[in-house]
């Protein structure tokens, strides 16, 4: 029994060793030779029960990916040998390797009590400060760790990604200045000092740092990219500035000529520079391969549409509508770009060249109906929805948007027609039961309405849309105001700045009879609408009731001048009340 116990404690340390050969040879900026002497201490000592045993048993089991066991085992180990350093930053590892951030970093707490200079344990703990989101605690870290190993590269980089992060050009300067004077060939240091510069402004030492990027690296983009938006910058001997610009451009396709996203920025550049004609046979060849790849097509547009670089935009997808005149794809992206620049009417006829067919199609129709209801079209807009609905009679999007446009103009039977076809598809649709619910309250059939958004909210009880309009309907029709004050409540803790649910809540206060409170609550809704004349009215009718007229005068005549032309029943009705106000004030005085 004893030579088989002697054999397995053998067989043990022979896997164990093996194990320990293929686990970490180093986490950070570290000292491998720690770890040998301090182990090599560890095992003169190695009997069965040893902090040594406890340690490489441990080292079996995170071989095993037991790491709760490991850790338990490594805690044993430390227990025997409290004062054990070595022991301590195994310990660190394995609870990283939990994602256990907390018992980590108090572990390298307790390390750097006794040994405060430990670069490894230092580094560590910097970086569990940043999971920690204290960036403040990591650049000091970081900037002690430069103090005892100024010729730690990594770091550098380290904490240069968090002075970029922040954008802190002084702080950033500072740091590759002192880098330099370390690795005066670190191309990357000189680049990063260049960009320091670059956010000061200071263009001719910015120039300087990403020239000495590329006479270090050669083959780099970025510098060139760079020197090329400070070429763009100069005002002065625009001539020589282009040619320069070019050249560049050229330099970089030279070295890497496949890519597009340099090449489209070149052609941009020649097409607004007078150079059109290498600039659109750049932009054929871009419509031509997008035609036939659309993943390209989608990086461009992610590039020029979703970064918000319209003008680029609109002149890209027009020259690549040439190579392609009929794509849909190209189309809806160009009409896309003349809206973002407020372009209606170009806008609207690209749209309308996307084809049934494509994914584009729909959104080009909702784009188009906006932009008509915008410009005071909104019969071209409906008519549209509705040709669009024959063609695809159970999409329900184009359902609620034709519903919508239905209920602004007064065409409660066609939208209760329309909202019932389209549950007939989709049925106890809460969106389609909301609109349905508003026409039965525009159709003068209270009871309906509320049964409807009631059955809306049982089925999506977070509507925040339907909670507030059931809780409003309450309060204008004056009845269950304790129950219409829980409802918008709840509406407001889901949008807390919405500034129509606030008006809500101030109407209840108003129907309660607290004047005070439903005032201050109005004038916040105000506020958070940008004075919308319905509620600025309710405002006044608030301040009324409070007997402060001048005020309710006020608000009364702000909202008639916000009110919509054709709105005349609410435009009479302000008129009505601004008259009898300046009456009772007259009488007054």
């Amino acid at each position: 029994m004893k030579h088989t116990f002697i054999y397995i404690i053998l067989i043990l340390f022979v896997l164990i060793s093996i194990a320990a050969c293929s686990t970490r040879t180093a986490h950070s900026p570290g000292q491998p030779s720690e770890k040998n002497t301090e182990s090599q201490r560890l095992s003169r000592n190695n009997n069965s029960g040893s902090p040594y045993y406890y340690y490489m048993l441990a080292q079996l089991h995170n071989k095993k990916s037991d790491l709760p066991e490991a850790i338990n085992l490594l805690k044993k180990a430390i227990d025997k040998d409290p004062e054990s350093i070595f022991l301590k930053k195994e310990l660190i590892y394995l609870y990283l390797e939990q994602d256990s951030y907390d018992k980590a970093m108090e572990f390298a707490k307790k390390i750097l009590e006794t040994d405060p200079d430990a670069i490894e344990i230092l580094f560590i703990l910097a970086k569990l400060k940043i999971k920690k989101d204290n960036t403040t605690e990591a650049k000091k870290i970081y900037n002690k760790i430069l103090e005892l190993e100024p010729d730690n590269k990594n770091i550098y980089l380290l904490l240069g990604k968090i002075y970029n992060r922040e954008k802190n050009p002084d702080e950033t300067f500072k740091l590759y200045s002192k880098m330099i004077e370390h690795f005066p060939d670190s191309y990357i240091a000189h680049y990063y000092l260049g960009m320091a510069y670059l956010d000061q402004n200071k263009l001719n030492y910015a120039q300087e740092e990403f020239l000495k990027t590329i006479e270090l690296s050669p083959k780099l983009i970025e510098p060139r990219l760079r020197l090329i938006d400070i070429y763009k910058l100069r005002t002065k001997d625009q001539k020589k500035l282009n040619k320069q610009i070019i050249k560049t451009y050229k330099e970089i396709l030279e070295i890497e000529g496949h890519n597009d996203f340099v090449s489209m920025e070149y052609a941009l550049y020649l097409h607004n520079h007078k150079n059109k004609k290498i600039a659109a046979e750049i932009f054929l060849t871009f419509g031509k391969k997008s035609s036939e790849d659309e993943k390209f097509l989608l990086e461009i547009a992610n590039e020029y549409i979703v970064k918000k670089r319209f003008k680029a935009a609109a002149v890209i997808f027009v020259e690549m509508l040439k190579a392609s005149p009929t794509s849909s794809s190209l189309n809806f992206f160009a009409g896309y770009a003349f809206d973002s620049l407020k372009q209606y009417k170009t806008a609207i006829e690209y749209y309308q060249k996307v084809k049934p067919v494509s994914p584009y199609y729909k959104k080009s129709i909702v784009h188009t109906v906006f932009l008509l209801k915008d410009n005071k079209e909104v019969i071209k807009g409906m008519e549209i929805l509705e040709q669009f609905h024959k063609f695809a009679p159970d999409d329900i999007d184009i359902i609620i948007f034709l519903a919508s446009f239905y209920i602004e103009n007064q065409k409660i039977e066609k939208c209760i027609k329309l909202l019932n076809a389209g549950l007939s598809v989709s049925k106890d649709n809460p969106a389609l039961l909301f609109k349905l619910g508003i026409c039965m309250d525009k159709s003068g059939k209270k009871d309906e309405c509320i049964k409807i958004i009631k059955k809306v909210i049982q089925i999506d009880p977070d509507n925040a849309e339907a909670l507030n309009y059931l809780g409003y309907t309450y309060a204008e029709l004056g009845i269950k105001l304790d129950e219409a004050d829980q409802l918008i409540t709840k509406a407001l803790e889901l949008k807390p700045d919405d500034g129509y649910i606030t008006d809500s809540l101030g109407w209840v206060y108003y129907q309660r009879g607290s004047y005070a409170k439903a005032s201050e609550i109005l004038k916040k809704a105000a506020e958070l609408t940008a004075y919308d004349p319905i509620i600025t009215e309710h405002l006044g009718d608030s301040y009324t009731k409070e007997n402060r007229l001048k005020k309710a005068l006020a608000e009364y005549k702000k909202a008639l001048k916000k009110i919509a032309t054709n709105n005349e029943e609410q435009k009479n009705q302000l008129e009505k009340k601004i008259k009898e106000l300046e009456s009772r004030i007259n009488a007054q005085e």
